[in-house]
């Protein structure tokens, strides 16, 4: 078939695969056994290239039209055609008009990159700190009726530093696919407690605190950061997150751990 023939043929070629092929309906899948063994080999083969996934048809027209945008910059070809077969459209004079508006839509794009990373400079990320606020519930040792007991008491706020790269490494494998507000508000919490526990110090002996968790405006704080950074994005239904193209870059790039650099052993004369 197709892809096949372009693989053998040394031809650059793009995978567009749905991120969860069971939430699709029966009827919309192959009914029988040897057609969807076919197809889950061919599924399978083309993951072994480059393939993105997608889980909406807005999501897959985006990523279909990115993903092209960058295939034509990345492998230039030219194609032909007879010339006693050239439609009016692409007479010389057409062709050089087009390539002129090209150019114009080029430099264009390269102003809107340029503003783009400007932006991104101004943004505050890696190694940068960044105040979240955390709420947690306070409990005082009582007796009452000559029993001994847990008095509710007003809840504890704070506030922790922490970098950006410490926030993003702790939420990225929970990101790796879709995941819900409710998920990662779950994760936030766990940071909390664990940032949250540190910043308070110590407390009095007949007290505890627990309940830890991240006030709204610190959890949008996250979310929008993150999001402006590009490092995840948005479902195109909404309440759902994961990293981005560049947010899985971003990780392998500072987080994932590398092989050591081995030294080379010079002769002494």
């Amino acid at each position: 078939m197709e892809y096949r023939y372009a693989v053998e043929r040394g031809k650059p070629v793009i995978g567009f695969l749905h991120d969860n092929p069971k939430s699709i309906p029966a009827s919309a899948t192959e009914q029988e056994d040897k057609r969807r063994r076919k197809l889950e080999a061919f599924r399978a083969f083309v993951q072994t290239r480059l393939v993105k996934y997608w889980s909406s048809p807005a999501d897959l027209g985006a990523k279909v039209s990115r993903s092209i945008t960058q295939l034509f910059r990345q492998h230039p070809a030219v194609g032909w055609v007879r010339a006693d077969k050239i439609p009016a459209q692409y007479a010389p004079e057409t062709v050089l008009k087009l390539h002129e508006r090209v150019k114009e839509l080029e430099e264009l794009l390269k102003t809107y990159e340029r503003k783009g990373v400007e932006i991104l400079q101004q943004l505050s990320f890696g190694k940068d700190k960044v105040a979240l606020n955390f709420v947690c519930n306070r409990k005082r040792e009582a007796e009452s009726n000559g029993r001994k007991g847990w008095e509710t008491m007003p809840p504890m706020r704070g506030d922790f530093d922490i970098a950006w790269d410490d926030i993003f490494s702790f939420l990225a494998p929970s990101l790796m696919t879709w995941a819900t507000n409710y998920e990662i508000e779950r994760r936030l919490k766990i940071l909390a407690k664990s940032r949250g526990i540190k910043s308070i110090g110590k407390i009095a002996r007949n007290e505890r605190v627990d309940s830890f968790h991240l006030t709204v405006d610190s959890i949008n704080k996250v979310l929008i950061q993150l999001a402006s950074l590009q490092l995840i994005e948005i479902s195109s239904q909404g309440g759902h997150w994961q990293l981005s193209d560049h947010g899985r870059w971003y990780l392998a790039e500072s987080l994932a751990i590398k092989k050591p650099h081995k030294v080379r052993k010079t002769k002494q004369t």
